[in-house]
């Protein structure tokens, strides 16, 4: 009896044949496969995580839409570089509610503004809570703006 339960023995671990090579590459294969697929989406996450997209009701309601270097963020004085809606005329603005906003000096931003009495204000948004959304002067934003002038639509 002691025979036969060492023949058993014998025979099950000759059964189980250690790993050939060709699994061994498969593996290798499948892991690299699967560590730069992974690499490629964190990759992508970090180039094109969070794109500025542009609040069309707000654009259109806002009196003008202006591009603008904060010049002291507690004041809320701006100095435009540029009218989108050619209603301001000023070269420098004072923006009563940008101290609320998180800007610092030298900041460029499009910012819509909205005239209320004696006083310019960023234009509230449609959203929940009407938070006052000011945009960074990019490339892509300025096409935004530029096809919601023309338009009333995003790109």
């Amino acid at each position: 009896m002691i025979d036969s339960t060492a023949k058993s023995q014998q025979a099950s671990s000759s059964s189980t044949s250690p790993i050939s090579q060709r699994q061994k590459s498969l593996f290798v294969v499948a892991a690299v496969t699967v560590a730069t697929w992974m690499f490629l989406l964190l990759l992508l996450s970090i180039t094109t995580a969070n794109p500025v997209t542009l609040n069309r009701d707000q654009i259109i309601d806002s009196t003008d839409v202006v591009t603008a270097l904060v010049d002291d963020p507690q004041s809320g004085v701006i100095q435009i570089q540029q009218f989108w809606k050619s209603v301001v005329t000023e070269g420098e603005l004072k923006i009563a509610d940008l101290a609320a906003l998180s800007v610092t000096k030298g900041d460029r931003f499009i910012i819509p503004v909205l005239r209320n009495k004696d006083a310019w204000y960023v234009t509230p948004s449609k959203l929940p809570k009407n938070p006052r959304l000011i945009y960074p002067a990019s490339d892509e934003a300025e096409r935004q703006l530029k096809s919601i002038l023309k338009t009333g639509r995003l790109p």
